[in-house]
């Protein structure tokens, strides 16, 4: 009887043995997959952050050369309104003047890659709440392009007739 019990214990403790290779074996295998996922998912963040980096730049670019045709188009304003005061206007100055005052260029910033990477990442980063910060200023600021166009289109000739009496120049 004993022979059976130390056979029995024997056969337990290798099966005992067998399934704590075969556990350890799949955590491994899980905790391997888990951190090629987490090296993919970094490797994916860090590339859409390139992306977003870019478009920045771009918009960053667009933004400065808004700036510049506004500062024209206001100088150009300016201009024409002086010139209008004169005796005999040139017309083709006047259509000149005319068409880079009414140049409507105000840049539509994309966001394409802002929100690709939103999509992506999940959860309450410091990182992320910032790129959700910007978001809200991008559409603001599109918003304000958006009645700033309204606005110089509805008001500016307006402004312009007021502005100048085309009956002291006949």
């Amino acid at each position: 009887m004993k022979f059976f019990r130390g056979s029995k214990v024997k056969k337990l403790g290798s099966y005992f043995i067998e399934l704590l290779i075969v556990v350890l074996g799949v955590s491994i295998a899980f905790q391997l997959n888990v951190w090629n996922d987490n090296r993919k998912t970094r490797q994916v963040e860090k590339e859409l952050l390139e992306n977003f980096r870019a478009e920045n730049t771009f918009n960053m670019e667009e933004s400065d050369s808004s700036a510049i045709d506004k500062n024209r188009s206001v100088e150009s304003g300016l201009t024409l309104i002086e010139y209008l005061k004169t005796k005999d206007p040139d017309t083709d100055s006047v259509k000149t003047l005319l068409a880079q005052l009414y140049e409507i260029s105000w840049p539509r910033f994309p966001t394409t890659h802002l929100d690709n990477y939103l999509n992506f990442t999940t959860g309450s980063t410091p990182l992320r709440e910032e790129m959700l910060n910007l978001k809200t200023r991008v559409e603001s600021i599109h918003d304000l392009s958006d009645n700033y166009i309204i606005q110089k289109q509805s008001k500016y000739f307006d402004f312009l007739a007021s502005a100048v009496d085309m009956n002291d120049n006949l």
